[in-house]
């Protein structure tokens, strides 16, 4: 039996896999999304009022259920609500997703080069925590990279009828003459708290769960053609089962940050004074006026978005991965004509 080929890409194809899984991913759960931050930020005005800064009480909470929610935007907003916010959403997924799929995976091969051979003992001895560094990096970088985009998202979603920005031309112009360019990366310290863990436990739990399952599966297999990589092991639906599961675990992990990150994001749309100096005060505060439960608000919603999401990236990114690497493998594998 042949030795399977090592799995390398050339970082372009990294980035492009990554950026094509992203775009599917955000296809797949946009109104979702949508009412996940809907969800977190419907409280808002509660928070205001129970520390003096509101204008009134939140007496009634407008969404109290996700099929509630969804017919209410429908029946208020129409179908296109459900997507609102999606172009900037697509352009900063598309370079986010190239950047955090490239990083982890370009980082993660050359570590597997760095421990080849002589070092192997290099790579036991470090265990699982080059893919919690990695997840970690790729997850700050970019972050940092599309940051802008993602708060050009968050707002244009968030709002409903008046509506503050009428597209994305307009909100741009209004950020950049009210706040500045230090408003378009308002927010920006919650976001890298929130996202450096959640990426760094998602390719964490990912790559284990996928090590484990491709294992599994190469034991099962009977003895026949070439042999299979550790990568064409695992199935095309396993790899969307342990996406799926990995994504819920992180986000729930991570749903305090998460919830955090989107209330600094908007609060400076009102020209009211801000409430939250920083990440702790903002969980201090949501704690003191809603609860425990405050800091899990939106939880099914982002939950439901959060599986789907993972699990369609995964698999769209291995499913473009294979098509790279089957072919040079099926080549490889020919016999010398003489």
């Amino acid at each position: 039996m042949s030795s399977a080929p090592a799995e390398r890409l050339e970082p372009w194809k990294d980035l492009l896999a990554g950026a094509v899984a992203g775009c599917a991913s955000r296809f797949a759960v946009a109104p979702l999304d949508v009412l996940k931050i809907r969800f977190q930020l419907q409280h808002e005005q509660r928070v205001l009022q129970a520390w003096g800064l509101g204008d009134a009480p939140a007496v009634h909470a407008r969404y109290t259920s996700v099929s509630q929610a969804f017919g209410r935007i429908i029946k208020e907003e129409g179908w296109t609500a459900l997507y609102k916010g999606n172009v900037p959403a697509l352009a900063m997924v598309a370079p986010y997703a190239a950047v955090q799929f490239g990083t982890f995976y370009q980082l993660r091969q050359w570590w597997n080069q760095l421990s080849e051979g002589d070092n192997r003992s290099l790579q036991r001895y470090m265990g699982a925590t080059p893919s919690v560094i990695f997840g970690a990096l790729s997850g700050l970088v970019a972050s940092v990279t599309v940051y802008p985009l993602d708060l050009l998202r968050t707002r244009m979603a968030v709002q409903s009828e008046p509506r503050l920005y009428t597209g994305l031309v307009d909100a741009v112009r209004t950020i950049w003459r009210k706040e500045g360019l230090r408003g378009f990366y308002a927010g920006l310290g919650p976001t890298v708290i929130e996202i450096v863990p959640y990426v760094a436990l998602q390719f964490y739990i990912y790559e284990h769960l996928r090590h484990y399952q491709a294992r599994k599966n190469l034991a099962q297999r009977s003895s026949g053609s070439g042999a299979l990589s550790e990568h064409e092991a695992v199935r095309s639906s396993e790899s969307f089962l342990i996406g799926a599961l990995t994504g819920t675990t992180a986000k729930w992990c991570t749903l305090p940050l998460d919830n955090a990150r989107k209330r600094m994001q908007v609060q400076s749309i009102t020209d009211g004074p801000r409430v939250y100096r920083n990440t702790v005060d903002c969980l201090w505060r949501i704690t003191r006026a809603e609860g425990v439960r405050g800091l899990f608000r939106g939880a099914v919603p982002s939950l439901l978005k959060a599986a789907p999401a993972s699990g369609v990236a995964f698999f769209v990114y291995e499913w473009m991965k294979k098509l790279w690497i089957s072919p040079v493998r099926t080549y490889a594998a020919q016999p010398d004509v003489p």
